[in-house]
């Protein structure tokens, strides 16, 4: 039985730190013990549905909101990697071996690439 004295006078003095009471105070009585439930004032009434405002200024509530947010562009971006990928390239420009013909038409050049990229196996990604 001590043990469990010991375990309870622990937990009263936790009580009394976290509600800002002296501990003799609440052990010598100052505290409602035995009390009927008619004895304490009553809660004020909650509205039944609270404003979408409120709930949107919790932190944890803005913090699910962004997390879903995130998964959201994840999900867009797996999705993304299942699709090819197409990309073209050119380049337009000059080319000569002597420096005194880099600039005429016959020293004129072009290139086009293109090029297309897929997914062929993903292994059951």
């Amino acid at each position: 039985m001590p043990p469990l004295k010991q375990q309870r006078h622990e937990q009263e003095t936790t009580l009394k730190i976290l509600v800002g009471r002296i501990p003799e105070n609440i052990v010598n009585g100052l505290i409602y013990r035995n009390k009927p439930i008619d004895y304490f004032p009553a809660l004020p009434v909650l509205p039944k549905i609270l404003p979408s405002e409120l709930l949107e200024q919790r932190p944890d509530i803005k913090a699910a909101e962004q997390n879903l947010l995130a998964a959201d562009v994840n999900l867009k971006t797996i999705k993304a990697t299942y699709f090819p990928q197409i990309s073209l390239t050119g380049l337009l420009g000059f080319g000569s071996n002597k420096l005194n013909t880099l600039f005429t038409n016959s020293a004129e050049t072009w290139q086009v690439d293109g090029n297309i990229a897929g997914p062929i196996f993903d292994f059951g990604k």
